[in-house]
């Protein structure tokens, strides 16, 4: 379906009964732009293909079409929008795509470049015609996997680790990346291997196993064993996540240690900022939202001591990957001196994928909940997953209250379509005072192929802020 609306052109053909003996495959063009591969290219392979099983079409190949993705280099930066066609393209051979279309050739001359499929070609417009890093990133690519065929997900005990195990005449090529941050990877052989790891610019070195193990340190930037051994075992260690760090010399205003839960109320009515159900009578956007039974408690964390710990609790008849939302609000707001442009908090993750949302009253009585607006009748809430738990461990996630804050995101109306606003003038007002977080988990979530359950428990340290 040659449309950004895949999943419904292919529901309308099921719908009115094409003959089965006439699909071959059904396929997306579905942008991506700057959502994360691994919440958009594999999501839509999932969704098509549980659709034909629900049509009644049975397991119909999923593939893409000639146009696919648009990882715009001015929205990330080359390198950047290279690692994550590198990852669209992992995602495609998991699902054993025919086509991969991972990049144009020579960036158009005229106005296309400026479009959302524009900018991001292998080499740079004419008369240079200059290499970009695409180039030599698909062209690695293309190498490492030249005649490879992808046999298997490996299972590395987590759903933001991700490995794929390719195939190719005796030998095996394996490929490794994680989300979000950084991690440290023991991989376990079923015997002693020797071991070409190259990055994805092709950069080579000559490893050996150690006692049957490699230890393997993994980025956002795929990284690649060539071996005749295989592997058995994939154990996560320690992870990290520099890119999330506050920039040196801001100042954090810790307005809630978040150790208290009798500091806290937790709302059992939907809220109609987030309730947003599934309708079958008429169109409705996403995010599709219900209110979700929680569990709010204090526990002593052997990282960071006393802190809030946060369950959702699988009670009653939910779709296992509809998001389940809570909203917790402090009994007596906490002031932030300033103009803070950045808000944030701690967060042990579960890389379920679920999501953080701040609330905060300005000095008008105008309350603000970061949700996303819907202006462009689409879920614009944060597309690049900042606020998203797609990670293991304590990460301080942090969120843009102005575009004065450091934490860039590229997505429709940037900070201005992030933030709903209720009772007020429509612009915020300061001083501010935070009153609360809201957060969705959802019962189970996607890894690359297969819907897997989550242990939907999280928690959370030091709602804070900071900025001028």
């Amino acid at each position: 379906m040659n449309t950004g609306d895949s999943l419904a052109g292919a529901a309308m053909l099921m719908r009115h009964k094409m003959p089965k003996e006439l699909v071959t495959a059904f396929g997306d063009e579905a942008l991506g732009q700057t959502v994360p591969p691994e919440m958009h290219t594999a999501y839509n392979a999932w969704a098509l293909r549980e659709l034909s099983r629900k049509m009644g079409y049975g397991d119909v190949p999923v593939d893409a079409c000639y146009e696919w993705k648009g990882r715009n280099i001015r929205d990330f930066g080359e390198r950047h929008a290279a690692a994550w066609r590198q990852r669209d393209a992992l995602i495609a051979h998991a699902w054993h795509y025919r086509l991969v279309p991972v990049t144009g050739l020579i960036e158009p001359g005229n106005s296309y470049h400026n479009t959302v499929w524009g900018d991001d070609w292998m080499f740079s417009r004419s008369p240079q015609n200059y290499p970009r890093m695409s180039f030599v990133t698909t062209a690695h690519l293309t190498q490492v996997l030249d005649g490879a065929q992808c046999a298997r997900r490996l299972d590395t005990g987590s759903l933001t680790v991700y490995g794929l195990e390719f195939t190719r005449g005796q030998g095996r090529v394996y490929a490794f990346w994680t989300v979000r941050g950084t991690a440290e990877l023991t991989v376990t052989f079923t015997g002693e291997a020797a071991v070409r790891q190259t990055d994805m610019f092709g950069r080579a070195q000559a490893r050996r196993t150690n006692g049957n193990a490699l230890a393997l340190a993994i980025s956002g930037e795929p990284i690649y064993l060539e071996t005749t051994g295989q592997v058995a075992a994939v154990t996560v260690g320690r992870r990290a996540y520099p890119d999330d760090a506050v920039p040196a010399g801001a100042t954090v205003q810790v307005a809630e240690a978040m150790e208290a839960a009798d500091r806290w109320q937790m709302s059992d009515k939907p809220d109609d900022r987030l309730q947003n159900e599934p309708k079958l009578d008429n169109r409705s956007y996403l995010p599709y939202r219900v209110l979700g039974a929680y569990a709010l408690r204090e526990v002593a964390d052997a990282e960071k001591g006393a802190c809030l710990e946060l369950e959702l609790l699988p009670e009653g008849d939910v779709v296992p990957f509809l998001p389940e939302y809570t909203v917790l609000k402090l009994k007596q707001p906490a002031p932030i001196a300033g103009e803070p442009h950045t808000v944030g908090v701690w967060v042990n993750g579960n890389s379920g994928w679920g999501q953080v949302m701040w609330e905060f009253t300005d000095a008008e009585g105008e309350s603000w909940l970061s949700c996303g607006t819907g202006g462009y009748w689409c879920d614009v809430y944060d597309w690049p997953k900042q606020a998203s738990i797609n990670f293991d461990g304590w990460n301080f996630v942090q969120f843009p209250i102005t575009q004065a804050s450091p934490v860039r995101l590229p997505n429709p109306g940037e900070v201005s379509e992030q933030w709903r606003s209720g009772g007020g003038n429509g612009r915020i007002d300061y001083p501010i005072a935070l009153t609360g977080l809201s957060v969705n988990m959802t019962r189970q979530a996607l890894n690359l192929t297969e819907m897997q359950p989550v242990k939907t428990v999280i928690r959370l340290k030091d709602l804070s802020a900071y900025g001028n």
